[in-house]
């Protein structure tokens, strides 16, 4: 009876685990130059406790850290330079399920792909999200000046 209960308790656990998921957009993501960005990461159950829960978010293609958090803090010493000072997440949305990471003053170099990574005691997965960088712009006139003996045209915004 006893190695039944075990084998009950362990699967029960397994299906827990099996059910754990981060969800992030499937399309890319566009950010605007010197803006802030949000990078939705969510994790489910949300219901499952979040002592002990890691959430770690770094480039994919580079494996640089972009923002880690564990034992209930940010760990910024674990930061790549080139986010410090611009990247966060909601630490009190944790419980709701919530690993979304803000970018702030977003660059050029921002762009490419960024995985979240959530570990619980319980179980971890991950998420990958592809970012596309723009910037807005002032449509260009043509001004065209025309000389005795020469014409000059000119671009302007």
């Amino acid at each position: 009876m006893e190695n039944l209960l075990g084998v009950l308790v362990t699967f029960g656990f397994s299906l827990m685990a099996a059910g754990f998921e981060v969800h992030v957009p499937r399309e890319p993501v566009t950010v605007i130059h010197g803006h802030y960005a949000v990078l939705q990461c969510s994790f489910t159950p949300s219901a499952m406790s979040t002592e002990g829960i890691v959430i770690t978010w770094q480039r994919d293609d580079t494996n640089e850290v972009v923002h880690s958090y564990y034992y209930n803090k940010e760990q910024l010493s674990k930061q790549s330079h080139r986010y410090t000072g611009r990247a966060s997440i909601f630490p009190e949305e944790i419980k709701r399920g919530n690993a979304s990471l803000k970018l702030e003053g977003v660059r050029p170099e921002d762009s490419g792909k960024y995985m979240c990574f959530v570990s619980t005691k319980q179980a971890d997965a991950n998420g990958i999200i592809s970012v596309k960088f723009a910037a807005y712009y002032k449509e260009p006139v043509l001004v065209i000046e025309l000389g005795t003996n020469a014409t000059l045209f000119r671009f302007e915004s």
